[in-house]
């Protein structure tokens, strides 16, 4: 690639710099869908890329629980999204199940898929 200090050639700089990230972003999209944990698939396949402007690139996660599952969560109570619904829950320590509108959850460990992905050391063609 010819890369020149005139008027052109800055365009080239631009051009070129806009598909290196466009490449980054896109890669680091797909390192999280493959590191992103599976339970239903939803988080999975919500994982997204836009590109709001020239050298502007974001990976998006389409679900509000990415967050606990990529740093963890505390113990806390969950309640049922609808009105009289139940959640279901089991209770290992006592072998059964318990059946209500309000449990508590015992909290998750950290699976970070996001920050593995954008941390991740990347090798681009064409460049040192």
């Amino acid at each position: 690639m010819d890369l020149r200090w005139d008027e052109g050639g800055i365009e080239a700089i631009i051009a070129h710099c806009d598909r290196v990230n466009r490449g980054v972003t896109e890669a680091v999209a797909t390192d999280a869908r493959l590191a992103a944990p599976v339970d239903t698939g939803e988080m999975k396949g919500t994982i997204r890329t836009t590109f709001p402007a020239a050298l502007v690139g974001r990976v998006w996660v389409g679900t509000d629980h990415w967050w606990p599952t990529e740093f963890g969560s505390l113990p806390h109570p969950i309640r049922a999204r609808r009105p009289g619904g139940n959640l279901r829950f089991f209770w290992e320590k006592h072998g059964f199940w318990f059946i209500g509108p309000r449990v508590n959850h015992p909290g998750t460990p950290s699976q970070p898929f996001m920050r593995s992905a954008i941390y991740r050391q990347r090798f681009l063609p064409g460049l040192p």
